[in-house]
C-alpha cells in the first residue's frame, strides 16, 4: 500500500491517512524474497537505548533546507519525486535491478543533504559563509547550547571542518555497512530519518540467499524473538537481520506487547480504497 498521510486536512481526524494498494499480490510475494530487515547495531542497558537518536534532527536540517529553498538543497529534495516514482514502477514490473539502483540513489540524495546542512553550518561558525541562512544554521547548533544539537556539537568538537563530509543519516556503523553493500549490489536504506541505532531495509535483486551471505561475511545473524526481547528490556547490543512480511492490510500495528514495547499510535481515521475512489472523495 502507498500512505498518504492528511496532516490538518480534517480537523476531524488529524491524523487520518489515505491508504491505496500498490502492488499486486505476485508482486508482494516477489519482493519478500527480495528484502531483509538489519540492524547494524544499537546498545541497550537496563532497557533503555545507550545511543541518542538522530531523527528528528535530521529530519529538521532535511526541512530547513526545503524552507529556505536552498539552492543545492532544493533540487535534491526535487529529485526524490522522480525516483519514488521510478521506484514504485519498478516495484510493478518487478524489475529490482531499478529497485536497488532507486533506492541506493535515494540513500545518497539524503546524505547529500545532510551534509550540505553542516556544511553551511561550519563555513558559517568559522567565517566562510555570511549569508542569512548559513548563519541561522550555525547559530542554532554551533552558537548555542540546544539539547537537539548536542551530537552535532560533540561530532564537531571531533572532526572539526571534517564533519561537513559525514552525514548523521548513516552514521557509522551504517555508513560503513551501506558501502560495502553497494559493492555487493545490495541497496540499504535507514528507516525514518536514520541515525544511530535506525533499522535499515536490506534489497537485493539477486535474493535472500545474497543478502543472508553478505550479512553473515558482516558478522550479523538472524535475529531471534527472545533475544530481542531480552536485549531492549535489559543489557545488551541489539545487531542482525531478519525477514520482511510486506503487509496485506494497511497501517496494522501488532506485535510491539510481544517484545517489550509500547504500541505507537496510528491514525485516528483510515480510508482504504482504490486509487481513483480516492480520488474522486478528495475531489467533492
Amino acid at each position: 500500500h502507498r500512505h498518504v498521510w492528511l496532516s490538518g486536512t480534517f480537523p476531524a481526524a488529524p491524523y487520518a491517512a489515505l491508504s491505496y494498494p500498490v502492488l499486486s499480490e505476485d508482486s508482494l510475494s516477489e519482493l519478500e524474497q527480495r528484502i531483509l530487515l538489519v540492524q547494524a547495531g544499537k546498545e541497550y542497558k537496563d532497557g533503555k537505548a545507550v545511543t541518542a537518536r538522530t531523527a528528528s534532527l535530521t529530519n529538521n536540517m532535511w526541512t530547513d533546507l526545503l524552507r529556505d529553498l536552498d539552492p543545492v538543497g532544493l533540487p535534491l529534495h526535487k529529485s526524490k519525486i522522480e525516483i519514488t516514482t521510478r521506484y514504485t514502477e519498478a516495484l510493478r514490473r518487478k524489475d529490482f535491478e531499478t529497485v536497488v539502483e532507486c533506492v541506493m540513489r535515494y540513500v545518497e540524495i539524503r546524505d547529500e543533504l545532510t551534509k550540505r546542512w553542516l556544511s553551511l553550518a561550519i563555513d558559517a561558525h568559522e567565517g566562510r559563509n555570511t549569508t542569512q541562512q548559513a548563519r541561522g544554521y550555525a547559530m542554532k547548533s554551533l552558537g548555542s547550547e540546544d539539547p537537539e544539537f548536542r551530537t552535532v556539537r560533540a561530532l564537531y568538537a571531533t572532526h572539526k571542518s571534517d564533519l561537513a563530509k559525514i552525514s548523521l543519516y548513516t552514521l557509522d556503523p551504517i555508513a560503513t555497512l551501506v558501502a560495502k553493500a553497494k559493492t555487493q549490489g545490495i541497496a540499504l536504506m535507514p528507516l525514518g530519518a536514520g541515525g544511530p541505532g535506525a533499522n535499515l531495509v536490506a534489497i537485493s535483486a539477486q535474493g535472500l540467499p545474497h543478502l543472508e551471505a553478505f550479512l553473515t561475511e558482516n558478522g550479523m545473524t538472524q535475529l531471534q524473538e527472545d533475544n530481542v526481547r531480552n536485549i531492549i528490556t535489559g543489557t545488551g547490543l541489539l545487531r542482525g537481520y531478519d525477514r520482511i512480511l510486506a503487509g496485506r492490510n494497511p497501517l496494522v500495528y501488532k506485535g510491539f506487547d510481544r517484545v517489550g514495547l509500547e504500541k505507537p499510535p496510528g491514525p485516528v481515521r483510515l480510508w482504504n480504497e482504490p486509487y481513483e475512489k480516492l480520488l474522486a472523495m478528495l475531489k467533492k
